[in-house]
């Protein structure tokens, strides 16, 4: 369900991080790699 959701067409005005996770997710997906690369920061929630 993830790969799906990662294939909707998200968009923002400015940055953000849970579009910057989208896109790691996308690249990942396309390569077929289902784990993390060791040293991925993804901040999400609150600072």
């Amino acid at each position: 369900m993830l790969m799906r959701i990662v294939q909707l067409p998200f968009g923002a005005e400015t940055t953000h991080p849970v579009l910057d996770a989208i896109v790691l997710l996308r690249g990942l997906y396309r390569r077929h790699a289902y784990l993390l690369p060791d040293g991925v920061n993804i901040r999400l929630g609150r600072a």
